[in-house]
């Protein structure tokens, strides 16, 4: 499935989500959101909804659980969904020493009182959506990536040229120009690159967080393992690398 965008895909969960995981209705409620304790830290995370299918909400490198803030109503009218902010990101603190992400989203599904749930990951929360579920294959019901960044491929020089220069400018503060020169954002789509902005501008601790993830297994050439029903999203816009990642998976 294609957007224009990497960030209209955010907007096209909602749908292929409920695709994806067939729940049934149910009123949405406040969400709340509290602290669950993990290796040398702690991770914040949100839950609403009371439905009967789970959904798992896993944000990218560069924004917090924010970037799902306009599906989250709509998905919590009709599932019990959760979000979370990773390791120095939004709410969570940075980590301080070395630590696993799938351990991490491993206590964020029990602090909720999940055995299994729809993971719905985009980038690098897509690759940590991939890696959980080689971990627990039993603890997932089905995988919706969008764009997703999974380990075991190499990337291009000029995602990492452009990778590079996105973070210059996002240390020199320049985070407009950063997201404007980014990827992640077709032409015309202002409006989402202004929200952006604002969400770094009074997060920083997105971009500036120092990150010490001990790595898993390699995810691609345990793909074949994966058995779950899988939904991947890529937008026409999306860096060369991120398409040929999709069609790779």
């Amino acid at each position: 499935m294609t957007s224009k965008n990497a960030f209209a895909r955010m907007r096209m969960l909602a749908l292929a989500v409920t695709l994806t995981a067939l729940g049934g209705a149910a009123e949405a409620q406040v969400p709340t959101g509290d602290f669950v304790a993990v290796e040398g830290g702690r991770i914040w995370y949100q839950s609403c909804g009371s439905g009967s299918k789970a959904i798992i909400l896993i944000h990218d490198g560069i924004l917090h659980s924010a970037t799902w803030d306009d599906v989250w109503p709509i998905l919590c009218r009709d599932f019990q969904v959760v979000r979370y902010d990773r390791r120095g990101f939004g709410r969570s603190p940075a980590a301080t020493a070395p630590y696993s992400p799938v351990d991490d989203l491993t206590a964020v599904m029990h602090a909720a009182g999940l055995e299994h749930a729809v993971l719905v990951g985009s980038s690098s929360g897509g690759g940590l959506a991939i890696d959980f579920t080689l971990q627990h294959p039993a603890a997932v019901d089905r995988l919706v990536l969008a764009g997703p960044a999974v380990s075991g491929l190499a990337y291009s020089q000029y995602f990492n040229e452009r990778g590079a220069a996105l973070s210059q400018k996002l240390g020199q503060g320049d985070i407009d120009g950063a997201l404007r020169d980014s990827w992640a954002f077709a032409p015309g789509h202002d409006a989402a690159r202004k929200e952006a902005v604002g969400l770094l501008t009074t997060n920083p601790q997105d971009m500036n967080h120092s990150d010490s993830a001990r790595p898993a297994p390699q995810g691609m050439p345990l793909l074949p393992s994966i058995k779950v029903p899988t939904l991947i999203l890529v937008g026409e816009y999306d860096i060369a690398d991120n398409q040929g990642q999709a069609g790779a998976l």
